[in-house]
């Protein structure tokens, strides 16, 4: 978000090409009014892409990691949908996913 933190889900969207900051509203940075950095993502994937091919010989692109954590978000979402509905004993058929937040829009489709 611009303020020196870890990478989120939204930076892994932004890696992957499916948010383009230049459409995505400039409320980041210190003061809410910069945009997204996508040359900032790019060199924290980098980092972490060769932190974690180090560790492990992966040999995984900076892509397949943003990829990755994608798919353990978009399952955690999933998850937590399943603990309020399905194991409480609704049948989610008959109901509409209604999303919303920052990536509720961004994810929608993978959750369901």
């Amino acid at each position: 978000y611009r303020r020196g933190g870890p990478l989120a889900v939204t930076d892994c969207n932004v890696m992957l090409g499916k948010v383009r900051p230049e459409y995505f509203p400039m409320v980041f940075g210190p003061n809410g009014d910069q945009a997204l950095d996508k040359k900032v993502v790019e060199e924290k994937f980098a980092t972490l892409t060769a932190e974690i091919n180090q560790k492990t010989s992966a040999g995984k692109s900076c892509h397949e990691i943003a990829e990755g954590f994608l798919s353990i978000a978009v399952e955690n979402m999933a998850s937590a949908i399943k603990d309020i509905s399905v194991r409480r004993g609704h049948d989610v058929k008959k109901y509409t996913l209604c999303c919303f937040g920052g990536a509720g829009a961004q994810h929608a489709c993978l959750v369901a």
